[in-house]
C-alpha cells in the first residue's frame, strides 16, 4: 500500500476540540467531509482516532464534521464552517478522481500549497482502505483514523519515512498493529508538526 496522504471530514455536526498543545495556545481547525456514504458515526470515530494521534504528537486539532449532499465532483462542499475558515480540509472519496495526481496504489493525497502557502487540502479514497482492512482482516475504522493522520502529516510538512504512521508502505504487520493500537508519529516528526502549525498560526493571526 503505498503514499498514504490524508485529510479530513466527517458529518455533523460535530465539533471535537483537544487540549491545546500548540505554543500560540490555538488548535489548528480541520473539517472532515464524506463523500463516500460511509455514515456519520463511522466517520467520527476514524476522526477522533485521527484527533488522538495527532495529540500524542503535540498537535491541538479541533474537528468539524459535515455531511456532504452531493457526490458528483471534488470541488462541492456544503458545509457551514462554525468558526470562519478551516486551516485543513479533508474529503473522503469513494475512489480516486480522475485529475488528481495520485499513484495507483494510494489510499490518498495531500495537496501542496502554491509556493508560498501552506497546503490545507487532502482526499482519502475509502476504496482502497476498505481492500486495506480487508487484506489484513484489521479494523477498517482504525485503517481509516491512522490514513487520516497520515494526510495531515503530508499537509504539516512531513515526507515519507521507512517506517512509522509516515511510511509509505504499509506492510501486513503495521495494519495490524493499527488494529490494535496506535502506529505513531516519532518525535523528529512531531516537532516538525509543531513547527508548521506554529507557523499557520502566526499566519492566521496576522491577517
Amino acid at each position: 500500500m503505498k503514499g498514504l496522504t490524508i485529510l479530513a471530514l466527517v458529518f455533523g455536526p460535530l465539533v471535537m476540540a483537544a487540549d491545546s498543545v500548540i505554543p500560540q495556545g490555538q488548535p489548528l481547525t480541520v473539517v472532515v467531509g464524506d463523500h463516500a456514504g460511509m455514515g456519520g458515526p463511522t466517520v467520527r470515530k476514524a476522526a477522533r482516532l485521527a484527533q488522538r494521534i495527532l495529540r500524542d504528537a503535540g498537535v491541538s486539532t479541533e474537528w468539524t464534521t459535515c455531511a456532504s449532499t452531493e457526490l458528483e465532483g471534488v470541488s462541492f462542499y456544503p458545509c457551514q464552517f462554525s468558526s470562519g475558515q478551516p486551516d485543513l480540509v479533508l474529503r473522503i472519496l469513494p475512489k480516486a478522481a480522475p485529475g488528481l495526481p495520485v499513484p495507483r496504489v494510494s489510499m490518498g493525497v495531500a495537496v501542496p500549497g502554491e509556493p508560498g502557502e501552506f497546503g490545507a487540502h487532502a482526499y482519502v479514497y475509502y476504496d482502497r482502505v476498505r481492500r486495506a482492512a480487508e487484506f489484513c482482516k484489521c479494523d477498517e475504522l482504525r485503517i481509516l483514523g491512522h490514513a487520516l493522520a497520515h494526510e495531515i502529516g503530508h499537509l504539516l510538512g512531513l515526507e515519507h519515512s521507512t517506517s512509522g504512521i509516515m511510511c509509505a508502505d504499509w506492510s501486513m504487520s503495521t495494519l495490524v498493529h493499527m488494529s490494535r493500537g496506535h502506529v505513531l508519529f516519532s518525535p523528529d516528526e512531531a516537532r516538525r508538526m509543531q513547527a508548521n502549525v506554529g507557523a499557520r498560526v502566526l499566519q492566521r493571526a496576522s491577517r
